[in-house]
């Protein structure tokens, strides 16, 4: 009882992903107020924390345009991966979401916010599809 009661209570956490360092300061301090957030400005730095570390995220939430990998691409490695094709990603860019479908790269994602986001909109679509993402694993 005593550990279902604290789990209960324990923050949601995001992994956050934007090249961006400013954005991705500003992202944080966003998400930090109902989320424990795991902030990097690059996808590899990303997928070196998640084969190091026993930590799962409930959401994932990239940029889709960024140096060294995209975020389309680190999608798509989160999606083949078994451990991680589970969890929701949420994309937020400058791109308009239309322009961000047509490229070539596939990836199913949860939800898109295009930049600038406002701050309540993007917490309502990380919640939404966290408990989107839990009334499927519970069902």
């Amino acid at each position: 009882m005593y550990l279902t009661k604290n789990r209960r209570n324990q923050k949601k956490s995001v992994l956050l992903v934007d090249d961006n360092k400013m954005m991705c300061q500003l992202t944080t301090k966003i998400l930090e107020q109902n989320y424990t957030v795991h902030p990097f400005t690059s996808a590899i730095e990303a997928i070196q924390w998640l084969s190091e570390s026993d930590k799962i995220p409930n959401v994932v939430v990239s940029d889709v345009t960024m140096s060294e990998m995209s975020g389309l691409e680190f999608g798509q490695y989160l999606k083949l991966n078994g451990l991680y094709s589970h969890i929701p990603l949420v994309y937020i860019s400058g791109l308009p979401e239309d322009e961000v479908k047509y490229i070539p790269i596939s990836v199913d994602y949860s939800a898109y916010t295009q930049k600038p986001f406002c701050p309540s909109q993007l917490l309502q679509t990380i919640e939404h599809v966290t408990n989107e993402s839990s009334n499927k694993i519970q069902s």
